[in-house]
């Protein structure tokens, strides 16, 4: 899940620099919550109190209330852990070769895993790729 909120982040930045979108946050807000986010979560050098402080807020606003179900946890597929066939696509979330079902994105060249699909449309109905489509790996 973590992972998954990384590249929202990521793809919040870029919509951001490259067009003009309705929403409450400035791109400096965001900057400050991604270098926050990844100085905890994925440096060898600890992290500022400063980005410590950044990440105990982003973490209080992503835990859901009490008066909403929200299911918590990675969802896994099938077969996710199978090694694939012998079209090797690689993931444009990460750039490693996808292990097991893929999902094809609308460009028809990109393609996430079908386990990244699945997180990344539970909590952004739209397509990493930025062009306004919806995504349904469901």
């Amino acid at each position: 899940m973590k992972r998954t909120f990384f590249f929202l982040f990521v793809f919040l930045s870029q919509l951001l620099k490259r067009r003009e979108v309705c929403v409450p946050l400035k791109i400096e807000e965001l900057s400050v919550q991604l270098d926050a986010w990844r100085a905890v979560t994925q440096t060898n050098n600890p992290p500022s109190e400063c980005q410590r402080e950044e990440f105990r807020l982003l973490e209080r606003r992503l835990r859901p209330s009490d008066s909403v179900l929200v299911l918590v946890g990675a969802d896994y597929v099938t077969g996710s852990n199978l090694p694939s066939h012998s079209d090797v696509q690689l993931s444009c979330f990460t750039g490693h070769r996808i292990q097991g079902p893929v999902f094809v994105l609308e460009d028809r060249k990109s393609a996430i895993s079908l386990n990244d699909a699945l997180m990344w449309a539970k909590v952004n109905p739209f397509s990493p790729l930025g062009t306004g489509l919806r995504i349904n790996p469901f």
